[in-house]
């Protein structure tokens, strides 16, 4: 099972304890929407990271102006449908990644069956000015969970 800090209102969660901390759907949850919210090429160590939906930079030298407050139709619906979805099968390969070298390294897997993301369905969009909402099911080793995260100014 693997960890991330948890992130509450786009700040560090700071508890009784100390740092607080996510594991199993909910760090599958945070880490789809940290990579939602981050404009795709601003992270200089991995510059695939992130997403066009507010903008960004491809590793090609492509830039992306944002989808958000663009006409508000089906084709930025559409496109921003196509972009989570290209999110999550960049997450799931990663998984795979990782889970082949826990294998050969620990000899199992360090992925919790919560975290372990099978797909993405039922992606819908609202868009409102200059504002979208995105939700959407993400079915994992032993559930659904609901992504749900708020784009624009």
């Amino acid at each position: 099972m693997t960890w991330s800090l948890e992130i509450t209102n786009g700040d560090i969660s700071y508890g009784q304890n100390g740092l607080n901390t996510v594991t199993g759907s909910d760090k599958l949850v945070q880490d789809l929407s940290c990579c939602i919210l981050e404009p795709l090429g601003t992270d200089f160590n991995d510059p695939d990271y992130g997403s066009i939906i507010e903008g960004g930079i491809d590793s090609d030298g492509n830039v992306y102006l944002g989808l958000i407050g663009s006409i508000n139709d089906t084709n930025t619906s559409t496109m921003i449908q196509s972009e989570i979805q290209r999110i999550c099968q960049n997450y799931q390969a990663q998984q795979v990644q990782r889970n082949q070298n826990d294998l050969s390294t620990y000899g199992s897997s360090t992925l919790s069956a919560g975290e372990a993301l099978l797909n993405v369905s039922n992606i819908q969009v609202q868009q409102v000015e200059n504002m979208a909402y995105v939700t959407a099911t993400l079915n994992t080793g032993n559930g659904t969970a609901q992504l749900a995260t708020g784009l624009g100014n």
